[in-house]
């Protein structure tokens, strides 16, 4: 699997996942609406990113993903460490090694959404901007 690429068909699972997780646990109704509109809304800013060229449509879909299962706040937490994360081992590649800073966006989405979770399970409450 290359890294640099997501497959749309893990995201459609992640996100058939969150409904899936909201009616065995008995989510409350308003949270979910709440949780659908915050990914809907992400995932409308990251097309409109992606028309611009500021990043790949796989990471407008797995920001996407990502407010849908953590919600606005946790979303945002989400996002913006994700991507400093990408950003500060892009240009430290950059600048040891020369070249293209590319550098593949999932390994980090997935440290931080684990550290998401691993917080939440140990203190009851994700981490947020808020």
């Amino acid at each position: 699997m290359r890294y640099d690429i997501i497959p749309s068909k893990m995201l459609w699972a992640l996100a058939v996942g969150y409904y899936c997780y909201a009616f065995v646990t008995a989510t409350p109704a308003e949270t979910m609406l709440l949780h659908t509109y915050a990914g809907a809304t992400a995932l409308a800013v990251g097309f409109l990113c992606c028309v611009n060229g500021l990043f790949n449509p796989g990471v407008a879909k797995l920001s996407a993903v990502a407010f849908l299962w953590f919600g606005f706040s946790g979303g945002l937490f989400f996002f913006f460490v994700s991507a400093g994360l990408l950003g500060f081992f892009g240009l430290a590649r950059q600048y040891l090694f020369g070249g293209s800073s590319r550098v593949a966006f999932l390994p980090f989405a997935a440290l931080v959404a684990g550290f998401m979770l691993y917080t939440e399970a140990n203190t009851g409450a994700l981490p947020s901007i808020f």
